[in-house]
């Protein structure tokens, strides 16, 4: 064999390895190998309601409207800023694949900002919280509550100012907190709380009524009627306004905190400092409980 027919073999190797990485690099760029979603195809997700019945589950979902805002379509201001689709099914996974259907497009959790269950009958809330966070994605700091009635009840309530009615839900719940009414929980604080030892969580409790509000459409309103108690994942009974600012109050953290011991049976007085507790109500053969902790 002669030089030159080595050469042009060793040449030929390069060029085929020079194209197969030109092709992978081409067919990495084309944007037809990618997969994607157009933004008219998502319904991306603001808030949630949750309802059980005898007939199954009832997901109402509000989600982002692209017509409204822009997006791949000219905005169209007379449009509402979100839209509201309700589906049933027998699980919360099959509703929500009905919502999808039903809005004819694709369901995004990751940026919702409120998901209410429907107070109507007790299920098992820390279930449906478990499908949200695994199989859609959820967005794990969305804030969890209650209805006195149905969840969609609350979200049929249209308010006229910002972007979208979670918005203003969302400022209710955290000026609750701010006033010592009730304590804002998220998504993983509410899996946290009910997988930990007593296996419960108090939610805020919104109420929708008719009123002459100017803030929303056709004159209802929402306000925060309380609490609400789940044991076991399930609801286990309401509290009053009083009962979670009470609530709200004896969990709020100290400074430090003084506090009389017996040492070698000698009374003797300890200052603790970064003092905080952590008081769970809970339900348990009708009774209302407390589980206290205290850290410092």
């Amino acid at each position: 064999m002669s030089i030159s027919q080595n050469r042009y073999r060793k040449l030929t190797r390069r060029i085929t390895a020079l194209s197969a990485v030109c092709l992978a690099v081409s067919s990495l760029s084309g944007c037809g190998a990618i997969s994607h979603t157009e933004l008219d195809k998502l319904a991306i997700a603001e808030q949630i309601g949750i309802d059980h019945s005898d007939d199954g589950y009832r997901v109402t979902l509000q989600y982002f409207n692209t017509d409204a805002s822009g997006g791949v379509t000219a905005v169209d201001s007379s449009a509402p800023n979100a839209v509201t689709v309700p589906a049933g099914g027998g699980s919360v996974e099959s509703a929500l694949d009905a919502v999808s259907y039903t809005a004819g497009k694709n369901i995004m959790l990751g940026s919702a900002g409120l998901i209410i269950f429907g107070g109507d009958s007790a299920f098992d809330i820390a279930a449906a919280l478990r499908t949200m966070s695994t199989h859609y994605s959820g967005n794990s700091h969305a804030l969890i509550a209650f209805s006195a009635g149905k969840a969609e009840d609350i979200l049929n309530v249209k308010f006229i100012e910002g972007n979208a009615s979670v918005e203003k839900l969302e400022l209710m719940i955290s000026n609750a907190e701010n006033m010592g009414l009730s304590r804002r929980v998220e998504m993983y604080e509410a899996e946290v709380m009910l997988a930990g030892a007593t296996h419960s969580a108090v939610l805020p409790l919104l109420h929708a009524y008719q009123g002459e509000s100017e803030l929303t459409e056709e004159g209802n309103s929402v306000i925060i009627s309380g609490g609400v108690v789940c044991t076991d994942g399930k609801k286990a009974g309401d509290l009053s306004v009083t009962e979670m600012s009470g609530c709200s109050l004896l969990t709020t953290p100290s400074p430090s905190c003084e506090l009389s011991l017996k040492i070698h049976g000698k009374e003797a007085r300890v200052m603790l400092y970064s003092f905080t507790r952590e008081i769970v109500p809970f339900m348990r053969d009708g009774r209302l409980c407390f589980d206290i902790q205290f850290n410092a």
